[in-house]
């Protein structure tokens, strides 16, 4: 390339990449001097001290004779003039990676890496410090490569085998115990119908316990409830991803600590949930997930499952059974039988009543306690319950803090389950398409209608290549695409196929076409029969069958593959007049003759025989049909091909897995 051009680094490019922006006039010198334009583009910059980088484009719209740099390009080669060269580099097939350092935020490093490669980088060379700035993590993700299979390569629109190295033992036994957190995670035990649980404090566990139930197994409604010593130190959080904590949850029993039995109960009809099972589209599996804690001490919980009611219609029940077999105590309220209420009434007479109208025996302790706000129809006595009582519904302003959102909730379970944990654009969130965790995005009402992050919206527009039929599609679209692969695949199965009405042939009808002649025979078959005579009565038709017939039954085909029955070198040479006995039989299989127009049966059936490369596929069908693949599959698999190795290649290809 000709002139020379000025480096100035660019605050429109991620400082870890090495795309440029370059003027309108190296596109130009560039098309002059190539038919067709190279792809991708790489460029070598050269300054005075003899320096030099690789680096890719990222637009052609930098003014005249200045390439604009991020700052690691600068940072390799300086500021200053530079002269540039068109290079031709080979793509990478192996990339050997080590991260600097250990980065928790990272659980995948295929994932990580194909976020963000191609997107910043052309090109890596042996021995680079190449990175990315992580928004989440807020911090820079730093890593050395190792080795690759050439000294530079293109890491665009290539397949390349990672391997990622620990920079020390250190890292390595940090990464080890990351895995097994996150191994943890991924095998999530579904919660039994009835559970006896060890709890741990939420913020001493290392990793909470949580537990997943298929909501594909209830009908309306699910009930979670849970037992124990003390209630109050014992919750659930509940949510439809892995993502629980005391910030961001969707269903939670905090409010029930004056209940005897915390119950949470999820409706399988509300949105969040049928958008949930609507996006997993056709699974026979689709989990909600809870947590169980204990907030100030280890506890044992009971914890039971059910097709559940609401907690106004389970409390509803409650009190019309009490109004049947108890009565209610004047005094404290509470539902006696009827044979006790006496003895209960005295004893409860001799209780002190406090203002909440809760009895004690004695002195009111001093833990008991009223809120000042709410009154004394709030109550409690554990510094547990007012902590939660008073965070709950009393720590205004209840507006997000990790978002610009300037909406104020109720209470602090509104702003949790109503916006941090479902609409808030800083919700971590595992993306369906490049399983990425991180932040959701604010969703437009595009991607809500298509029941989609922002993320995964973006995420899910990039293109890809269908491995069935090569075709490029969207990557949101690849499940329905796929689903018509399914349903081709089913219907090559299922559907009956038409073939040849000779028995001993496995010729078929494609597409669902019929034969071209009116025996239903396959062009094959049917070519010795064909005559360009005037025969309105079928007759001298019928006589080239019997005559075919007679020359196969008393001399046989000669050849060593045949099996036909019907003809004396497959089946028992006949004389003459057992011959003429036997073509009699054969005729009257034929219907579409006009003398057996009104004999009993529809189809045709002939048994002629076949030539050496029908014979090998019949033989390959036989093979397929014994191994119980279906009958439609197996004919068009023997028509595609006469090679085994071919046939069995498009079988696996076509047919439905189970």
């Amino acid at each position: 390339m000709s002139g020379q051009y000025e480096i100035t680094v660019s605050k429109a490019v991620p400082k870890y990449s090495d795309r440029c922006f370059f003027p309108q006039s190296v596109l130009s010198e560039i098309l002059d001097q190539n038919a067709t334009l190279p792809h991708p583009l790489v460029f070598r910059l050269t300054n005075k001290e003899g320096q030099s980088t690789l680096v890719g484009v990222r637009e052609f719209t930098a003014p005249e004779y200045h390439i604009l740099v991020p700052e690691e390009v600068s940072s390799s080669i300086g500021q200053g003039v530079v002269t540039i060269e068109l290079v031709e580099m080979p793509k990478a097939t192996f990339l050997q990676v080590k991260p600097l350092q250990f980065y928790p935020q990272v659980t995948n490093w295929k994932y990580y890496l194909e976020s963000f490669l191609s997107k910043n980088y052309t090109t890596l060379s042996k021995n680079q410090t190449f990175g990315y700035w992580d928004d989440v993590a807020n911090t820079a993700v730093e890593l050395v490569v190792e080795d690759t299979n050439e000294e530079s390569v293109v890491v665009v629109d290539t397949d390349i085998v990672l391997d990622v190295l620990p920079l020390n033992d250190i890292m390595a036994a940090q990464q080890l115990e990351q895995a097994k957190t996150m191994e943890a995670l991924e095998n999530i035990p579904i919660l039994e119908p009835i559970s006896i649980l060890d709890l741990e404090p939420f913020n001493k566990a290392a990793v909470p316990q949580i537990f997943k139930v298929n909501v594909l197994n209830y009908k309306s409604k699910i009930c979670i409830e849970i037992q124990g010593e003390d209630i109050a130190n014992m919750d659930i959080l509940g949510g439809i991803d892995k993502f629980i904590t005391l910030d961001c949850f969707l269903w939670c029993t905090m409010t029930q600590d004056d209940e005897e039995i915390k119950r949470l109960v999820v409706d399988l009809s509300s949105d969040t949930v049928a958008n949930f099972v609507q996006k997993n589209g056709d699974q026979t599996e689709c989990y909600i997930y809870l947590v169980f804690f204990a907030w100030e001490h280890n506890t044992r919980v009971k914890v039971k499952v059910s097709e559940g009611k609401s907690a106004e219609e389970v409390t509803a029940a409650t009190h019309q059974t009490n109004s049947v077999e108890q009565v209610q105590c004047p005094n404290c309220s509470a539902y006696i039988s009827k044979a006790n209420i006496q003895l209960h009434e005295v004893a409860c007479r001799r209780k002190k009543k406090c203002s909440c109208g809760e009895l004690f025996m004695g002195n009111i302790p001093s833990a008991h306690w009223h809120c000042d706000i709410c009154g004394p129809s709030v109550h409690g006595n554990s510094s547990l319950f007012k902590m939660k009582h008073q965070k709950i519904f009393h720590q205004h302003p209840y507006q997000c803090d990790k978002c610009s959102s300037e909406t104020e909730f109720n209470n602090f379970i509104e702003l949790v389950s109503k916006h941090k944990a479902t609409e808030c654009p800083q919700k971590l969130h595992e993306c369906i398409f490049c399983h990425m965790i991180l932040p959701q995005g604010e969703a437009t009402y595009q991607d809500k209608f298509n029941n989609l992050t922002h993320h995964e919206s973006e995420c899910g527009s990039k293109t890809t290549e269908c491995f069935e039929c090569g075709k490029v599609l969207k990557t949101r679209d690849m499940t329905s695409h796929m689903k018509m692969h399914y349903m081709d695949k089913k219907e090559k199965s299922t559907s009956v196929v038409k073939h040849c009405s000779n028995t001993v042939c496995v010729s078929i009808f494609e597409d669902g076409s019929d034969a071209s002649n009116e025996l239903g025979l396959c062009d094959t078959c049917y070519r010795p029969l064909y005559a360009s005579v005037h025969d309105p009565t079928g007759s001298k038709l019928r006589n080239r069958i019997e005559r075919k017939y007679i020359m196969q039954l008393t001399k046989g085909c000669a050849n060593a593959w045949c099996d036909n029955p019907e003809c004396g070198t497959g089946g028992t040479k006949l004389d003459i007049k057992s011959a003429l006995s036997r073509v009699q039989g054969l005729m009257a299989q034929i219907h579409s003759l006009p003398k057996n127009f009104n004999s009993p049966g529809s189809e045709n059936r002939f048994y002629f025989c076949i030539s050496e490369n029908i014979a090998r596929r019949k033989t390959l069908l036989k093979k397929l049909l014994e191994e119980n693949i279906s009958e439609s599959l197996a004919y068009r698999a023997v028509w595609k091909s006469v090679d085994e190795e071919s046939v069995r290649s498009w079988v696996n290809q076509n047919s439905i897995v189970f």
